[in-house]
């Protein structure tokens, strides 16, 4: 484990293609029930981001792993988790892991939950647009772990629903689509409020300056890998649409249906102009959009409001499903 302040210090970065792990999981030896949870999930050789990084993590040092979504990065660092928890078991929360958006979060969770069904450790979910009392009823039940957006985790903390002081493993996954949207002062803050010793491991796809020096900030002699970005993670279908702005959220309305996705958007004005379009309200395509919250959100779904499920998060002009 390192502490959490002192001097920035640079970072080197090795980038890999791939990474030959010829034992499988066997190779991080971890408990029988992890590795049980490891079968159950349909995992049988480690990604590159998991073989250059579970060693590191489950030796206590810190890790900056830069790679896609869809690399394996979320048991990279869930099953370092996992094994320290269960050799250590005390009374929770001992780790907490930061996701952008209530999508990342509730599939981080899912994973958490196929990884460690054959354990004693139990993760809770935190994020906004939905009621705080369960939230908070389950934080009373002090899990092991907690799964949070930035903003409603913070929000609770101020209202002393949640206790950070025995964290001991922090994970900040998607660090650079957290910076996008705004994030980062509110990490700042939780940061400032965890344990000053403690475990760092962060996740981001790239590194702009802000990222580097909250890396540079936090992170102490990290094991660092960045994995090539020379095509799309292969789980990931990618597709380009040629259309006219005026046509776009006709496109939009006729791709989705009954689709889930993130869609990013080029600016705030294309998110009020989207939401006051025709698609809204049920609209031509049975979607409903709206904008909630202090970063501006964009829900599209079929049917009524309450079933919205698509969230503008960062202003790109990147679109991805």
């Amino acid at each position: 484990m390192r502490a959490a302040h002192g001097p920035p210090k640079s970072i080197f970065l090795t980038t890999i293609e791939s990474c030959p792990s010829p034992a499988g999981f066997r190779q991080f030896n971890l408990q029988p029930a992890i590795e049980r949870g490891v079968a159950e999930a349909g995992f049988t050789e480690p990604r590159p981001i998991q073989v250059l990084t579970i060693p590191a993590a489950l030796a206590g040092r810190d890790v900056l792993g830069l790679a896609q979504t869809g690399t394996g990065k979320t048991a990279a660092f869930a099953l370092p988790i996992l094994e320290r928890l269960s050799s250590e078991r005390r009374a929770g929360p001992r780790a907490l892991v930061l996701a952008p958006t209530r999508e990342l979060a509730t599939q981080i969770h899912a994973e958490f939950q196929t990884l460690a069904r054959f354990t004693q450790v139990r993760a809770v979910t935190i994020f906004g647009g939905v009621s705080a009392r369960g939230q908070i009823a389950a934080l009373r039940k002090r899990p092991d772990v907690i799964i949070a957006c930035p903003g409603r985790l913070l929000d609770l903390h101020q209202q002393r629903a949640v206790d950070l002081s025995g964290i001991r493993t922090l994970v900040l996954d998607e660090a650079d689509h957290m910076f996008d949207i705004g994030f980062l002062p509110t990490i700042r803050k939780i940061i400032a409020a965890l344990p000053a010793t403690r475990q760092n491991l962060m996740f981001s796809a790239t590194m702009p300056s802000e990222v580097r020096a909250l890396a540079d900030g936090i992170l102490r002699d990290p094991q660092t890998a960045e994995l090539a970005h020379s095509k799309p993670a292969e789980t990931i279908d990618h597709a380009i649409y040629p259309v006219s702005t005026t046509r776009k959220v006709e496109l939009l309305g006729r791709l989705l249906k009954d689709d889930s996705a993130v869609i990013d958007v080029s600016s705030l004005e294309e998110i009020y102009r989207n939401r006051d379009s025709g698609i809204n309200n049920g609209g031509t395509y049975g979607c409903t959009i709206m904008v909630l919250g202090e970063n501006p959100e964009l829900h599209i779904a079929p049917g009524r409001p309450d079933e919205a499920a698509f969230r503008v998060l960062r202003f790109s002009a990147r679109a991805e499903r």
